[in-house]
């Protein structure tokens, strides 16, 4: 049972960095994205972009969400 317990406390940490690496890659991603909206203005590729950013940010959020909520019971 204490294998189980240390390798389910492995996951849970290997998800908080991913989700940690996910939600960074997410907002510099924003930032990217208005800073070339802003210097060059809108195309169509922003939205794209725009989308996959926030993508990543949800996802980064689920990954660091959902092992603190595992470990709350």
């Amino acid at each position: 049972m204490s294998d189980f317990l240390t390798f389910v406390n492995l996951l849970d940490a290997k998800a908080l960095v991913l989700g940690l690496a996910a939600l960074a890659g997410g907002i510099l991603g924003v930032q990217y994205t208005y800073r070339d909206i802003r210097d060059l203005g809108f195309e169509p590729g922003h939205i794209a972009l725009g989308c996959g950013s926030l993508v990543f940010i949800a996802t980064g959020a689920l990954f660091i969400v959902g092992p603190v909520l595992y470990a709350l019971g």
